[in-house]
């Protein structure tokens, strides 16, 4: 397959190919190998109410950067690269996990989070499943790299919280 790699920049094209895509994931079954738990990539930094709060059913990708979304050189369809951080999980989180890129990618917090609106999921996303993964994710990327070196990336993940 012909294809480049998804922009996610402010005034791309790519990002309905990619919302399109994203609607489609929650429908695709879960392989007949293990997968782990959301909560489980969290494991010592959230509480057990916050990882309950994190249980879905969707097959999640957990890494859709720039590199692991290929557009399709004849159809313009979206495809989901590289699955080596899949996990199980409520069906917003994807999409979340592509408006914090977006935001690397230099879109305003307030254009990704127009964009994160278009779907579904996540405007029925429960305020405190979304608080857990907020603060999950800030909590292990603070443990992983220091506060100031996390600094930037949990500020995008935190920018999350003004859209629920």
């Amino acid at each position: 397959m012909e294809g480049r790699y998804a922009d996610l920049g402010t005034g791309s094209r790519d990002l309905g190919a990619v919302a399109a895509s994203l609607r489609g994931l929650p429908a695709v079954p879960l392989p007949g190998l293990p997968v782990p738990d959301l909560a489980e990539r969290f494991a010592g930094h959230l509480d057990p109410a916050e990882s309950a709060s994190l249980k879905g059913r969707c097959l999640l990708h957990t890494d859709l950067n720039p590199h692991n979304i290929l557009i399709d050189g004849r159809t313009a369809a979206a495809w989901f690269l590289d699955w080596a951080m899949p996990a199980v999980g409520p069906p917003w989180v994807d999409p979340a996990y592509v408006a914090v890129r977006l935001m690397e990618c230099g879109q305003p917090a307030g254009d990704a989070l127009a964009w994160l609106s278009g779907f579904t999921s996540w405007r029925d996303a429960d305020p405190l499943a979304v608080k857990a993964f907020v603060d999950g994710t800030c909590r292990e990327w603070t443990a992983r790299i220091g506060e100031r070196d996390a600094a930037s990336s949990n500020e995008r993940y935190r920018a999350l919280l003004s859209g629920v």
